[in-house]
C-alpha cells in the first residue's frame, strides 16, 4: 500500500521523463526533470525515493503472498 501522492508523483515523473527524452533525443538528467516538475533537486530525489520504496514494498508483499499460497497448497496436499 502507498499514499495516492506517491502514485501521482510516479505518473508525473514518468510523463516528465518521456517529454524531455522526446524533446532532447537522450536520457533526461535529474535536474531537467526537477525543473519540469517545478521542484528542487532534493525534492525530486525524495519523490524518487518514495516511489522506489513503494516498489520494493510491493515486491516484498507479492513474494510474501506467493510464499503463503505455496505453503497453503503444500499443506492442503498433505
Amino acid at each position: 500500500w502507498a499514499p495516492r501522492s506517491v502514485y501521482r508523483n510516479m505518473r508525473q515523473i514518468t510523463e516528465a521523463m518521456n517529454q524531455l527524452e522526446n524533446q532532447l533525443g537522450r536520457d533526461a538528467h535529474d535536474y531537467e526533470i526537477a525543473k519540469i516538475l517545478n521542484v528542487s533537486l532534493h525534492d525530486y530525489h525524495q519523490m524518487l525515493y518514495d516511489v522506489n520504496a513503494t516498489k520494493i514494498f510491493n515486491l516484498e508483499e507479492t513474494i510474501s503472498n506467493k510464499e503463503l499460497a505455496e505453503n497453503y497448497l503444500t499443506a492442503a496436499n498433505d
